[in-house]
């Protein structure tokens, strides 16, 4: 049987833009009852264009190639973090997210731009539309009692931050949490 690795493309986020984001998970933890949510590590945030799942090695070669076309393609995207939510709604929250915003829906496009060369190496298309959404927990089993108001209250980040680097990730699942390791990248394109 070959060897299979867990993969998924993701853009990848500056370290500020990560310390913004565990802000807002802090100030979740003083909302959510203590347990109720696995946060997900400052280290692991990112944004998943696509999850693959368990890729066999001439599948994972074919999304490493997706990622050395994309040079070409990827550029700065500028985002700033927006509301508090939830999948599958915040009356019902399983995955707790806070939305990346821009003007002139850059981010989407990129994402749209990367997904289509993920269908033409024949990955096929995405099991659902991909949202501009940055997560970070997701409700561990159990009945929890959530506060019906806990997305207001938090005032939104003006601060503007830069991304576009593109990673094929690697994906292992440990007892500790996950642990995520990029295997190809393409970085953003800088016009002088």
């Amino acid at each position: 049987m070959p060897e299979r690795t867990r993969a998924f493309m993701a853009l990848l986020l500056p370290e500020d833009l990560k310390a913004a984001a565990a802000a807002r998970q802090d100030h979740l933890r003083d909302i959510f009852p203590a347990g109720a949510v696995k946060w997900v590590a400052q280290e692991n945030l990112h944004l998943t264009v696509r999850f693959f799942g368990d890729l066999d090695r001439k599948a994972l070669e074919k999304a490493a190639g997706v990622i050395d076309g994309l040079v070409e393609v990827v550029q700065p995207v500028r985002v700033r973090l927006g509301s508090l939510s939830a999948f599958p709604s915040p009356s019902r929250p399983q995955t707790l997210w806070v939305a990346l915003e821009q003007e002139g829906g850059r981010l989407e496009a990129l994402a749209a731009a990367i997904d289509r060369r993920i269908r033409e190496a024949g990955f096929g298309p995405a099991d659902k539309p991909w949202k501009s959404h940055l997560t970070l927990g997701r409700m561990r089993e159990g009945r929890w009692q959530v506060p019906a108001d806990w997305t207001a209250g938090l005032t939104a980040d003006a601060r503007d931050f830069t991304i576009g680097t593109v990673a094929l990730m690697q994906s292992e699942l440990r007892p500790q949490g996950p642990r995520y390791t990029p295997l190809r990248t393409a970085s953003p394109r800088i016009d002088q």
